[in-house]
């Protein structure tokens, strides 16, 4: 099939909505269908996507140019490439809805979160409603549920709970690995996510030695303020590439999520797919998280993670003791979310039951 993907990402950025549209554009491309990415060019050269993504070079990147008019740029850009289109994908509200109202086009929707704003609640319910819309893809059950009550409509068409995915680590071998850090942490600095959770545990550990991967210049110097003693490394946001190359250096992965993640000003929290987590179970890491909801839809305790209280230290402190202490049962862990994340969320497999049954 011709498949136009329309995002609203910026390509290359730190965000990880563009890892998302880049490894579902290369996952898609990987079956035989030839794709066209949409978004707006970022700051970095886009020369080196490809490379800086970790993907192939087997799908077309088309940029819009940033500005205040970006929007409006991606849009036509958007319709350009989707004449010749077999299926639309789309996680853009705003994209979705133009399509709706102005081509005969069909569409695959992919929801992350709820709109919060007045206009993009409309277009929320003009996707939600139309016939054009093929299928609807939810990124968690909790997210699909929370439609599905809102929107009666749902209940009567092709819906799909597909979580965010990683690419699989090939060759691991998860006894011989050379640790470096005992526990690492991955991620963003926003509200919610957990870091200041991981410096407070790394301030009642001295003697553990943490990584933390994630944060821009100013927001790594502000946390540092905050650690009590020099035994956590620092590595601000790496290119996504290289990330697999840091976690591959300690035993312990950190997800210490809230239950309130804000992303701008919207709560995600009660819905959000950390895409970290399966980068975590790809690269083998024993995997430490906050016993929330929304990530027991993919984690089970001491099968493939410890879950721990999301607002207890103390108790995140003491598990990691027992998981350095008891290596039977941190490679149990290690090993059970490597072999899940290969049978059931890879991008290769994301994509392809994005698309099952679409013709």
């Amino acid at each position: 099939m011709k498949i136009t993907y329309i995002s609203a990402s910026i390509i290359p950025s730190e965000k990880a909505n563009s890892v998302n549209v880049l490894k579902m554009s290369n996952a898609f491309a990987q079956q035989d269908h030839k794709v066209t990415l949409i978004g707006t060019q970022g700051e970095k050269d886009s020369k080196d996507i490809f490379r800086g993504y970790h993907i192939e070079n087997i799908f077309d990147v088309k940029l819009s140019k940033s500005g205040k008019l970006s929007a409006v740029y991606r849009l036509l850009l958007g319709a350009k490439y989707s004449r010749n289109a077999d299926i639309i994908y789309t996680r853009w509200i705003a994209a979705a809805a133009f399509l709706i109202i102005f081509t005969n086009k069909q569409l695959i929707y992919e929801y992350h979160a709820p709109q919060s704003k007045g206009l993009s609640q409309v277009f929320e319910s003009i996707v939600v409603k139309s016939k054009k819309v093929k299928r609807h893809v939810f990124i968690t059950k909790a997210l699909k549920d929370f439609f599905v009550n809102k929107y009666n409509v749902l209940e009567n068409k092709d819906l799909k709970v597909l979580p965010d995915g990683a690419d699989s680590v090939q060759n691991l071998n998860l006894k011989e690995s050379k640790n470096i850090f005992d526990c690492i942490y991955v991620g963003s600095f926003q509200v919610g996510k957990g870091v200041d959770l991981v410096i407070e545990i790394a301030n009642k550990m001295p003697k553990i030695k943490f990584a933390i991967v994630g944060g821009s210049k100013n927001e790594v110097e502000e946390k540092q303020k905050k650690a009590i003693h020099e035994n956590i490394s620092w590595y601000g946001h790496l290119p996504h590439s290289q990330t697999n190359e840091v976690l591959q250096k300690a035993k312990i992965a950190l997800l210490p999520n809230q239950p309130k993640v804000l992303i701008g000003n919207q709560d995600i929290g009660k819905w959000t797919s950390p895409m970290k987590l399966f980068e975590y179970m790809a690269n083998g890491k024993a995997i430490l998280a906050s016993d929330i909801d929304v990530l027991k839809e993919i984690l089970n305790h001491e099968e493939n993670c410890i879950l721990v209280k999301y607002d207890d230290p103390e108790a995140w402190r003491e598990s990691i003791e027992r998981l350095l202490a008891n290596k039977k049962l941190l490679e149990r862990i290690s090993s059970n979310g490597y072999q899940q994340l290969n049978e059931k969320y890879t991008w290769k497999s994301r994509a392809k039951q994005a698309l099952e049954g679409i013709k």
